[in-house]
């Protein structure tokens, strides 16, 4: 009963914005779009990426601690909650989100294809079994993330109260499951990096 409850009110929630994660869909495929064409006419964006791929492989071969990699991670994906966040405060700046998710859809493109172009076979595995899951994971995360705030954003807009749903439990709760799930996230996928992928990595190399 109380599934249903769940999925009949998560199912509303979506219908009735669904123009808000329309529009962010969108931004995300233009980034992918933009990500391709970097890709094809320069590789300098490789520097931008090497330090988050050094990071994953340096744990894999373990010479980063499991606390370490988590908070990393963990870090990462908070400061693109209070990022999105702070940008929500008003409606108008909020709409600056959408910009972010393209940015994060550029990242994300370029970030598998840095992987596939430097490892090829093997590089594609990883992309295929590890990035492309976990990213999308989390950038789905964050997306719902920014949906749920610029919707407060714009309702605080329309009733002229810049403190709408700020004093409300309900709302608060919500921001504070996202960070905890950040949190869960992290510490799941990172656990699947030493279970998994460690010696599946090292019988490919």
């Amino acid at each position: 009963m109380k599934n249903n409850y769940l999925f009949n009110n998560l199912k509303y929630y979506f219908k009735k914005n669904q123009r808000i994660y329309s529009f962010f869909l969108i931004f995300f495929i233009a980034g992918i779009i933009v990500g391709i064409i970097v890709a094809i006419s320069s590789d300098s964006f490789y520097s931008l990426l090497k330090s988050s791929d050094n990071n994953i492989y340096s744990y894999i071969n373990g010479e980063i601690s499991f606390g370490k990699q988590v908070g990393k991670l963990f870090f990462k994906n908070l400061s693109v909650q209070i990022i999105i966040f702070l940008l929500c405060l008003n409606f108008y700046t909020g709409l600056f989100s959408y910009f972010f998710v393209a940015y994060q859809g550029l990242i994300f493109f370029l970030t598998i294809y840095a992987v596939i172009s430097e490892f090829r076979l093997s590089g594609f595995l990883i992309a295929i079994l590890l990035q492309l899951p976990v990213n999308l994971i989390f950038l789905s995360l964050h997306i719902i993330f920014a949906g749920v705030n610029i919707e407060r954003a714009y309702q605080s807009l329309v009733t002229k109260n810049f403190m709408y749903k700020f004093n409300c439990k309900n709302y608060w709760f919500i921001i504070l499951s996202f960070i905890l799930l950040s949190a869960i996230l992290s510490c799941v996928v990172n656990i699947i990096l030493v279970l998994i992928l460690r010696s599946y990595i090292f019988i490919i190399f």
